[in-house]
């Protein structure tokens, strides 16, 4: 699918530029926000299609599941098993646990597939374990890079408008 965006160049550049150090090993993590139906989910789809070198492993919130524990967490393991193309075993109920498994499975799925683009959409419906489990995983990948020479993953994480707007 081709996105033909007007008036976004300068996001557009912003990404590119976080998509070039994700991939020379410097993760990034991006926070798109702004009011629903504004463009974001065509934002990062437009940017993913312009880097075909990027592998996206893409997960959303949903408000009805906003309670269930690591729900979006199970979702993002089951993403990257997947991709790393080994079994998934079923997500720790320890949110910390959680993040370090999928700090273990994002590494994986780097050696199979190249440099990540991992995208949370609708991140003000994530479940607080799973805002936990991940916000884990993307501290040890910024503590771990200068260790690792495997390339890092970018994370686009998307925000929907404050549901107490």
């Amino acid at each position: 699918m081709h996105f033909s965006l007007i008036g976004r160049e300068a996001e557009l550049s912003a990404l590119a530029h976080d998509g070039e150090r994700a991939a020379r090993g410097d993760p990034r993590v991006v926070h798109v926000s702004g009011p629903a139906g504004i463009g974001k989910s065509t934002l990062i789809s437009a940017f993913l299609e312009s880097r075909p070198e990027l592998s996206p492993v893409v997960v959303s919130g949903a408000e009805q599941e906003s309670s269930v524990h690591l729900g979006v967490a199970d979702r993002l393991s089951r993403a990257l098993a997947e991709r790393a193309g080994i079994p998934h075993e079923p997500v720790n109920s320890n949110p910390l646990a959680c993040g370090d498994a999928l700090v273990e499975l994002l590494a994986g799925a780097q050696r199979e597939r190249g440099v990540i683009a991992l995208v949370i959409d609708d991140l003000d419906w994530v479940d607080p374990a799973s805002v936990v489990a991940i916000t884990f995983t993307l501290r040890r990948l910024r503590a771990n890079r200068s260790s690792s020479s495997s390339p890092a993953a970018p994370s686009c994480c998307q925000a929907r408008p404050s549901r107490e707007s």
